[in-house]
């Protein structure tokens, strides 16, 4: 556990070591030459972000300009960000995929097209999922929660959702007649579907909205934001260089690994 640690040297510096990470993890990963042999997916993510800690500390130690003039670049893309409303995720869709614009409409679109039937089945299904939630934890052993309560949602859904779909659909036969009622039970089963996935995506969807509605307002700072994005990704290519310079071979790996 102790080798797994990431040490930080000093705790001011843990917002630009977050930030770096933000922006440089997943080219690390693609352009690793840290970590050799197969390692779990959390142990690589340890040993990698203990890499940009200690390259981190060297910048500042070293090259104290670089750093500051990073740390002013930072702000200004950072403070940017906010003001746009706008997540460093959806800066990277835009600046590594060809056609992001035309994604992230796509997405909003999609956001747009499917909010009435996913509040319809939110609104129809929410009470009934509430009840099968609650059902299900009552009935379950506290000491055998993971394998039993798949068996108890589904149960306790096939009782309670069936008596809910069966209450709707009368309803609707009793007050707007045989077609409607037909028509409305075929339809519960897909919004609630609807509904499900939408919630889950509810995060995505919006913010793909924002991302589009940023795009067509404000070009210039798409602009802006995507060059601040790239001086950042050249100061820490530059740093890294250094960095990588000053290290005996195997030494990363040598110290992630404990030796």
């Amino acid at each position: 556990m102790q080798n797994l640690l990431v040490h930080l040297p000093q705790i001011e510096r843990e917002h630009t070591i977050e930030a770096v990470k933000r922006l440089y993890l997943q080219r690390l990963r693609h352009g690793n030459i840290i970590i050799q042999g197969p390692v779990s997916a959390l142990t690589e993510e340890v040993i990698l972000t203990q890499a940009i800690v200690d390259a981190v500390d060297f910048a500042y130690r070293e090259l104290p300009e670089r750093m500051s003039a990073f740390q002013a670049r930072l702000q200004r893309y950072e403070h940017l960000l906010r003001r746009l409303h706008l997540s460093d995720a959806a800066v990277e869709e835009i600046a590594t995929h060809r056609h992001a614009a035309a994604r992230i409409l796509g997405w909003s679109s999609v956001a747009l097209l499917l909010s009435l039937p996913a509040a319809v089945g939110w609104l129809h299904w929410r009470l009934p999922t509430r009840l099968v939630e609650a059902g299900a934890a009552r009935f379950i052993d506290p000491h055998k929660r993971k394998a039993q309560a798949p068996h108890a949602r589904m149960l306790a859904g096939l009782v309670i959702y069936g008596a809910f779909f069966a209450l709707y659909a009368g309803c609707a036969y009793r007050w707007l007649g045989l077609p409607f009622a037909g028509w409305y039970a075929l339809a519960l089963p897909v919004t609630g579907s609807v509904g499900h996935y939408y919630l889950k995506e509810f995060a995505r969807l919006t913010g793909s909205a924002r991302t589009a509605s940023v795009l067509l307002r404000a070009p210039l700072a798409k602009r802006r934001v995507l060059r601040l994005r790239a001086a950042l990704l050249r100061d820490i290519e530059s740093i890294r260089t250094a960095y990588r310079s000053t290290l005996k071979p195997g030494y990363i790996l040598a110290t992630a690994a404990g030796d």
